[in-house]
This record gives C-alpha cells, structure tokens and sequence, in this order.
C-alpha cells in the first residue's frame, strides 16, 4: 500500500502505542490523529466495550471479511477498491464500520469483445460441469502466461 503513495502505519510501527494495550484503549488515540482504522480483528466490531470505543470517538473502521488471507491480498483488495472505499468514508464521517471483501473479479470485465476484436472472439470448448451438465467454456489456450 505504501509503494502506491497510501500513508499507513502497522500496530506495532506506532512506538507511543503498547502493543499490548487494550482496543478500545488505542481506538480513540487513532481517530484523533485523523486515521482510519483498517483490521482484520473482529473483536473491534463484536465486542461492545470497542463497539462503544468507535462510536464515542467517532472512527471510521475498515473490516476484512477474513483474516485467513496475507495482508498483501487485502492492501490489493483495498488499492483496487480505493475509490468507492473513499467514497464511502466520505460519506459516512463516522462512527462508521465498513466491510471489504475478497476481489471476486466483477471490477474486470469484457465489453463487447466481438464488436471491438472480433478475431479474438473466444472459441469454446464443451467440458462436463459438476452435476453432470455440459457447460461452454472459452479456450484461452492462445494466451500465454
């Protein structure tokens, strides 16, 4: 997220910070340096002691809807929705929490590919689907990685 220019900090980069200190402790000193929270940790948005801690302080916190994935897979996650994330915060001066999900592929997509490049339209290929239904599928077999 830093190669892109975004100003982040790590929990444990934030030396005034215990790393040991309870959430709803560090909540509100984040929130009044301006920043926004982004985590993983479900706690914050379970539990009611830190559920009171973002309302009092008015922070705007990003949630992952896992944490079983690396932190480079949610930093991608965040850069490609970085827009409608702003967006939302924007909107939502807080407190507010906001979930950010796995990419699912719906931000790329092919618009009229037999219009634009019609020599390029996909060939396809029949393929048993699970539950034994026949399924096209096109052949990217020309697309070399």
């Amino acid at each position: 997220m830093r190669k892109v220019g975004l100003d982040v900090r790590a929990h444990k980069e934030c030396d005034w910070l215990n790393s040991d200190v309870e959430d709803d402790i560090w909540i509100p000193d984040v929130t009044a340096k301006g920043w926004i929270i982004f985590s993983s940790d479900k706690r914050i948005s379970m539990d009611p002691v830190n559920v009171r801690a973002v309302l009092e302080s008015k922070a705007q916190v990003i949630m992952t809807s896992d944490n079983n994935r690396l932190p480079e897979f949610w930093g991608a996650a965040f850069i490609v929705g970085r827009l409608k994330i702003l967006e939302v915060l924007n909107n939502n001066p807080g407190p507010v929490f906001i979930r950010i999900s796995h990419c699912t592929g719906e931000h790329v997509r092919i618009v009229r590919q037999t219009i634009t490049h019609p020599q390029l339209a996909p060939k396809t290929i029949e393929r048993k689907a699970i539950r034994g239904k026949q399924e096209n599928l096109p052949d990217f077999g020309h697309i070399k990685f």
